[in-house]
């Protein structure tokens, strides 16, 4: 399989188990990986054959900007298995971070989920 990756995608989003985190909301950012056999896509040069990136992009954003979850386990799982509605997509791997209004030193707390479509 094939990779193609979707990095550093940045939105605002309302997720987290702190009443702040929910009022106000925070940056939240996304990395997906998608497994998909690219061949026919690569001899046909034709995007119907492939992942539509922008696509992918919009499903991702409408998701995090549009829905509120606790846990960022929740929100990451709910990104994988959209993606994975996507027929070419044979499995997922989806990174979902944030900075929550916590005190102490660290760059950001993050989920990792793999899901792969089921036969």
């Amino acid at each position: 399989m094939d990779i193609l990756r979707l990095k550093g995608m940045e939105f605002w989003g309302y997720h987290g188990v702190s009443t702040q985190e929910r009022a106000m909301g925070l940056k939240i950012r996304v990395d997906a990986e998608l497994k998909v056999d690219t061949k026919s896509a690569a001899l046909s040069d034709n995007l119907a054959d492939t992942i539509d990136y922008v696509m992918a992009y919009e499903m991702i954003r409408d998701i995090v900007e549009g829905q509120s979850f606790a846990l960022l386990e929740t929100l990451a799982n709910k990104i994988a298995y959209t993606l994975l509605e996507l027929p070419p997509i044979n499995e997922v791997t989806v990174r979902v971070s944030k900075i929550p209004p916590t005190k102490g030193q660290f760059d950001r707390f993050e989920v990792e989920v793999t899901r792969a479509r089921s036969s």
